[in-house]
């Protein structure tokens, strides 16, 4: 049996959906659905049933489970044990410090950890969250092996002064324009659009990362925003939106890798775009671990961002 297979059957019993698994893998349906099927071969069992679009593990395959996590245990510290010979740096190696901001955290990050920590041999990661004028404006905080994945308005990462003096640099990954998610039953989501004069007045649930776009979008001194929650906490601001309490933003990309309540996006009347992307100092040279993390968040956001449905 390959470890790849191994991999495939406990990922697919975890998520118990085939194209997310497809995705993480970065391989086809089809492919996946192959795999699967030589290991049930090889085991003269079926591991999977069909229920709609989900697939759930048989009682045989939990049964082999843990068997599986095993061999794939296993195998991962065999091949650490085995780097150390070939890569006489490997025992020393530090960790890559990662800085996400909060978007990142509660999107595609789960995404980018699995993919990473499938590599062969994995990178080590410490993941700190921040906010994104405090990443890209602060390059004293990358020690060492480190870099950002981050979400940033347009406007604000033009304002960055380490950006202008290209003492950072930011890698765009993927793009999309900021807008507003209001309960299906609120009269805000038969507008057409969101205008400055609504933000102005209506309870706001932001993330903290997120005032200073607020107040660009009220572009009105004289205004206070009326932030009813400003937290990290993305279940409880989506719930009080949808309970009319509050409004929110968001980005079809955020939305395509999370499980969200039925709520409406409405486009903004000033248009912001927010970019999803990396950035990293420029006075050293990006360890080959820092590239391979890069490589999982773009691919991420990148497929994230082309999906069709939301």
């Amino acid at each position: 049996m390959r470890i790849d297979h191994c991999k495939y059957v406990i990922a697919v019993a975890e998520s118990c959906n085939i194209r997310q698994t497809a995705e993480r893998f970065f391989i086809t349906q089809q492919g996946l659905s192959q795999a699967i099927k030589a290991v049930e071969r090889e085991l003269h069992t079926q591991l999977f049933t069909r229920t709609g679009n989900s697939l759930f593990p048989t009682e045989e395959a939990k049964l082999i489970l843990p068997h599986l996590r095993q061999i794939v245990a296993e195998y991962d510290q065999m091949v650490e044990d085995l780097a150390s010979f070939s890569d006489p740096g490997a025992e020393s190696r530090t960790p890559v410090t990662v800085y996400v901001t909060p978007s990142v955290s509660n999107s595609v990050l789960s995404r980018i950890i699995s993919t990473v920590g499938h590599m062969t041999p994995a990178p080590q990661l410490r993941i700190i969250e921040d906010l994104p004028l405090d990443i890209t404006d602060e390059p004293g905080n990358f020690p060492g092996d480190s870099l950002g994945i981050i979400t940033i308005p347009e406007f604000l990462l033009e304002q960055s002064e380490t950006v202008k003096k290209g003492e950072v640099v930011f890698e765009e990954y993927a793009r999309c324009p900021l807008m507003v998610y209001v309960s299906q039953s609120s009269p805000l989501s038969q507008l057409p659009c969101i205008t400055k004069e609504i933000l102005a007045k209506t309870p706001l649930a932001i993330y903290p990362s997120e005032i200073e776009m607020v107040r660009h979008l009220i572009d009105d001194d004289t205004v206070e925003p009326n932030i009813l929650i400003n937290s990290s906490n993305v279940s409880l601001f989506r719930s009080l939106v949808s309970r009319e309490q509050a409004i929110g933003f968001t980005t079809t990309l955020f939305e395509r890798n999370i499980r969200p309540q039925p709520l409406t996006l409405i486009p903004l009347e000033k248009e912001v775009d927010i970019l999803w992307g990396c950035i990293y100092r420029t006075d050293r040279p990006q360890s080959k671990w820092a590239k391979e993390i890069m490589t999982a968040s773009r691919m991420a956001m990148q497929q994230s961002a082309t999906k069709t449905h939301v």
